[in-house]
């Protein structure tokens, strides 16, 4: 009990069985006064890349589970501020730019939805609508993410 200075969980919550159980027991060894770090996504995260898969084929899906559904900047705030003295919520503004080809199609096919039910069968149809997208500057993708401060 009370041990801790601070607790740092970075894009970890959402991966948690029971988040209560789990946030108690960061509650119950931070000193008091101590401090809960835990990163997460926003609802826009990387909006650009799905954007374009479902304009190609809108059953496309990169991902079964959306991880900032089950916690993130935009819900974990209540979770958070039922157990914590304060809660703070610091965004991340930032973008990355895409310019290459390659790099954004690696991506899309690492994804853990069911992109290449739908992909694969059109892969040089789908390879040629992505690279239309890209201006010459390339794509600029949202990092929709951010951290919340809480102390006990």
């Amino acid at each position: 009990d009370e041990i801790f200075d601070i607790v740092i969980a970075n894009h970890v919550m959402f991966y948690a069985k029971d988040r209560e159980k789990t946030l108690n027991e960061i509650f119950r060894i931070l000193k008091n006064g101590g401090l809960f770090c835990c990163s997460t996504y926003g609802k826009n995260h990387m909006k650009e890349i799905e954007n374009i898969v479902k304009e190609f084929d809108n059953r496309i899906a990169l991902s079964d589970v959306k991880l900032y559904d089950i916690f993130g900047l935009d819900n974990g705030y209540s979770e958070l501020s039922s157990i914590f003295k304060t809660v703070k919520t610091l965004r991340y503004d930032d973008s990355l730019l895409v310019d290459q080809l390659k790099p954004l199609l690696d991506y899309i096919y690492s994804c853990h939805g069911n992109q290449m039910t739908y992909i694969m069968p059109r892969q040089e149809s789908f390879e040629k609508f992505v690279l239309r997208k890209m201006t010459k500057k390339g794509i600029s993708i949202t990092k929709d993410a951010g951290i919340f401060i809480c102390r006990k």
